[in-house]
């Protein structure tokens, strides 16, 4: 029977990082920025950071004077590795032991595998974080890419060194947790279940040899799949929010265009109006002014003005009370005229009368005649 993966087993992974991957992998250790799907905000508050983190910069520095110290001429790539970044977890089976010890004596036992770790591939510990909000308990933790002598780390992880580092894991932790075990090593798989048909050619001399170095070499493709696999999942968790906030904008830009189109047809639908009633003043006006001129308005006692010959039009309301006071005026004046019209048309039929008697004194006969001759008033 083929041997299954360990589940009290210590699992130790991990892999190089350049500025970019390092920045974002930050962010995720320190919890900045939109979580992702899988963690639990309400439990974010659990999580504790150990080391704090340096500036990158900072990092990049000293890593450019060890390599200068080291004798190397070449510039650094913008896109080398500046820290080697781990995952610490356990098996389904072994983490409730590990999780039932103190705050203090997880962080005792963290630490000391970080820092173990960090002397034996001769560099500094970077950061330490413990998360406790996501669905199992786990550490992360990063280290300079490059040792004190200035040689990156990736010269140095063999796959003997890789499998020599998860046995340092068990070792370690199980010091505190005593139920943690190291996990099966693919040799043993191999012995276990594995199918002969891919090594028979081989002899066994050759097996002795090789195996052990493929075997170390399936297990870090293995660890570097998965680590590559969580980080594609939190790029993809990453994307989905960016698709998700685009979204949300894409729908915000439509509702203030809907919004915009709305105004612009009611200030045309305005516009509309104004325009249908600019022409009924402009031909009610006309139509006043016309009847003025042609004698066709009527006014009763009440000095309501009305146009004669209108049928069922009703002059505007505005139209009627703008032109309302400069008509009655007009009226009132054409009243008074007519009044001294009256007046002047009696007096000369008084003084025709007078003028008519045979014995009327000669100079009032001249003086009435001299009226008679003198211009009438203006007609209205």
């Amino acid at each position: 029977m083929t041997l299954q993966a360990n589940s009290k087993a210590a699992c130790l992974r991990i892999k190089t990082c350049p500025p970019a991957k390092a920045r974002y992998q930050r962010r995720h250790d320190l919890r900045v920025g939109k979580l992702p799907n899988y963690v639990d905000a309400d439990r974010s508050h659990l999580n504790r950071c150990l080391v704090s983190p340096r500036p990158i910069p900072e990092i990049t520095s000293e890593i450019d004077a060890l390599r200068a110290t080291a004798g190397c001429k070449r510039k650094r790539k913008t896109n080398a590795a500046i820290v080697v970044v781990g995952v610490i977890g356990f098996g389904r089976d072994v983490q409730p032991d590990f999780c039932a010890l103190s705050d203090q004596e997880q962080d005792a036992a963290i630490m000391m595998l970080v820092k173990t770790l960090a002397q034996r591939l001769e560099t500094l510990v970077e950061s330490v974080d413990i998360h406790r909000d996501e669905s199992a308990f786990h550490a992360h933790f990063s280290l300079r890419a490059y040792n004190h002598h200035g040689r990156p780390l990736t010269a140095c992880l063999s796959p003997s060194l890789l499998s020599d580092l998860q046995s340092l894991t068990c070792d370690i932790l199980s010091g505190f947790c005593p139920t943690i075990e190291r996990g099966h090593k693919k040799s043993e798989r191999l012995a276990a279940g594995a199918a002969t048909a891919d090594v028979v050619h081989r002899s066994v001399r050759r097996l002795h040899s090789d195996l052990p170095r493929e075997i170390a070499q399936a297990e870090a493709a293995r660890d570097e799949i998965v680590a590559a696999s969580d980080l594609a999942a939190r790029e993809r968790d990453a994307i989905e929010a960016q698709i998700s906030d685009l979204k949300m904008q894409s729908e915000k830009e439509k509702h203030a265009l809907a919004q915009t189109e709305q105004r612009v047809a009611d200030m045309e639908a305005r516009a509309k109006t104004v325009q249908q009633k600019s022409r009924i003043l402009v031909a009610d006006f006309n139509r006043v002014a016309t009847a003025l001129g042609t004698g066709r308005i009527t006014i009763d006692t009440d000095e309501h003005w009305q146009l004669a010959d209108m049928g069922d039009h009703v002059i505007d309301a505005w139209v009627r009370k703008a032109m309302t006071p400069p008509l009655i005026k007009l009226f009132r004046r054409q009243q008074a005229i007519d009044a001294e019209l009256q007046q002047t048309r009696a007096l000369r039929l008084r003084l025709e009368e007078l003028l008519s008697q045979p014995d009327l004194d000669a100079d009032l006969r001249r003086t009435g005649e001299n009226l008679f001759a003198e211009p009438s008033p203006p007609m209205f």
